[in-house]
């Protein structure tokens, strides 16, 4: 049974978040990012607070590649992370970099596969801060690094 106040996951995605309201039998509203939800119940998996405790002391040393007080280094590592988490990361990465006033960023996505990178690239595409980008040269890594000039 899941009760306004639970901690849910949407199946089929990395997403979670808080259910805020049930309307009718099946309806949950679930806040997830600062964005209301509809969904059905049959979406949805309840987390327990140890899992949910788990999960956010993992996210809490993916964040920190990122987050700084005092200095900016233009650099992020979003290799090993899923799609969901390296573009939530890569988001908050370019506006602190373009809070420091930074030119030029490398995105560090791995060669493997691929998939990052092109959810990187694309991205970048839709970017309103993002001048250009391009694959690294051989000795800023290769095709497992972008390179992007921020406006």
């Amino acid at each position: 049974m899941i009760n306004i106040g639970d901690i849910v996951k949407l199946n089929n995605s990395s997403f979670e978040g808080k259910v805020i309201n049930i309307e009718g039998k099946n309806k949950y509203v679930v806040k997830i990012q600062e964005k209301n939800i509809i969904t059905n119940l049959e979406n949805l998996t309840k987390l327990n607070i140890e899992t949910k405790n788990k999960k956010q002391n993992n996210l809490r040393n993916i964040e920190l590649n990122y987050t700084s007080s005092k200095e900016f280094f233009p650099e992020i590592m979003i290799r090993h992370q899923t799609v969901e988490e390296a573009m939530y990361n890569l988001d908050n990465f370019i506006s602190e970099a373009i809070y420091y006033n930074i030119n030029s960023v490398k995105i560090i996505h791995g060669k493997h596969g691929g998939i990052l990178r092109k959810a990187v690239h694309d991205f970048l595409k839709m970017h309103p801060k993002v001048e250009s980008f391009r694959l690294g040269n051989y000795f800023e890594g290769s095709y497992g690094v972008t390179i992007a000039k921020l406006k």
